[in-house]
């Protein structure tokens, strides 16, 4: 432990390929936020 290297150290291709999972699924959630959003109208307010 004493060797100076971070035990939190990531290689950067693992970050890169992290990022690029946040977006697909940001992308994704933003998409199914929108398809919601169009059926508003359909779907009510759920009021009796």
């Amino acid at each position: 432990m004493g060797n100076g290297k971070s035990d939190l150290a990531l290689p950067l291709s693992d970050l890169e390929d992290y990022g690029r999972r946040l977006r697909s699924l940001k992308t994704r959630m933003n998409h199914t936020k929108k398809l919601f959003e169009s059926h508003k109208d359909d779907i009510g307010d759920g009021s009796v």
